[in-house]
């Protein structure tokens, strides 16, 4: 009886293997058979946007699918990440990811209803140059100038990034913090934005994710750059670290997340047609990321991407508290 009973329950569990879907034995699934979203928390026309309408074009190619760019600005992208958290993770929401979606935007907010726990970086695969930039007809011809009339005159020089607790408004306060220099945030929606009030005399510097599409402009005088090399488009354009800047803490690499839960047979096509992409676009890419003063950096898988992602948010925090910004 003892062995008719044990035979009974080995066959139940035996059954109850092969009950579990496809995916979770390591089998191919089925995806894509629809259209594919992209949500950007950006407003229509930035370096991000264009970026991601670029790539979506070639990504279809491969995985045989559409795929939709959703815009869903606000909050300094905290609005497009929770609704990506919140997502049904079957592969058809993914959104466009940075340090200040990811990280920044959240330090001074507990109830945003994510945490970097919540997703599942599918790859990065460029990266932004942040450019200081003032007037092309200002007094200031160098960083240096600025930074000295800054000194001169505490509080009065006003700078415009792209939202409060942004990446780049921490990333000014640490370079204020290192020249020795007090200046006043005046924070717009986007880069686009912030360059507009730059040009219309409404503040002294900005600080954006590229130049918004006005590389080469006879209005604007960039005075520097945060990047690990000067920028194709403005060679004469020294980095920040060659200006004797060492404590400026920022990332521009941008990344394609979903839900935590995405099964890794999803993660790993998706992966796998942006290689293919890479090998068969390179130059065309290169060639447009340029010209959005954007970096190509290829294939950074997921894991990779979220170990360096960690380390800037235990940074970020460690600094915001300094800038008056309270961390919960």
């Amino acid at each position: 009886m003892k062995k008719k009973t044990y035979f009974l329950a080995l066959v139940l569990v035996v059954s109850l293997l092969f009950c579990y879907p496809v995916s979770s034995r390591g089998a191919e699934i089925n995806w894509p058979t629809r259209p594919i979203e992209i949500i950007i928390g950006a407003i229509p026309g930035g370096p991000s946007e264009l970026n991601a309408r670029f790539f979506s074009e070639k990504w279809s190619e491969f995985l045989g699918q559409p795929i939709v760019i959703v815009n869903k600005p606000g909050a300094s992208g905290a609005i497009a990440a929770k609704y990506v958290a919140n997502a049904e993770p079957d592969g058809y929401t993914f959104a466009m990811g940075h340090d200040t979606i990811y990280i920044t935007s959240r330090l001074r907010r507990k109830d945003i209803g994510y945490d970097l726990d919540s997703f599942r970086i599918i790859f990065e695969y460029s990266a932004a140059t942040y450019f200081y930039t003032v007037k092309a007809d200002s007094k200031w011809r160098s960083l240096k100038e600025f930074m000295a009339d800054a000194k001169e005159n505490p509080g009065k020089l006003t700078y415009a990034p792209f939202g409060v607790g942004s990446s780049v408004h921490i990333a000014t306060e640490m370079l204020a913090q290192e020249a020795g220099v007090k200046l006043a945030l005046v924070p717009y929606r986007s880069s686009r934005e912030a360059l507009t009030a730059l040009i219309g005399g409404h503040v002294n510097m900005s600080i954006t994710a590229g130049l918004a599409g006005m590389s080469g402009s006879p209005l604007i005088r960039p005075l520097a750059v945060v990047a690990d090399k000067r920028h194709p488009t403005y060679p004469d354009v020294p980095t920040l670290k060659e200006l004797g800047f060492k404590e400026v803490y920022i990332s521009g690499n941008q990344s394609i997340f979903g839900p935590r839960a995405i099964p890794d047979e999803i993660v790993n096509k998706f992966l796998d047609a942006h290689k293919k992409v890479a090998a068969k676009y390179e130059k065309e890419i290169i060639e447009r990321l340029t010209g959005w003063n954007l970096t190509f950096v290829g294939a950074i898988d997921g894991e990779t991407a979220m170990k360096g992602l960690k380390l800037r948010e235990q940074k970020y925090r460690e600094f915001a508290p300094k800038i008056g910004i309270k961390v919960e």
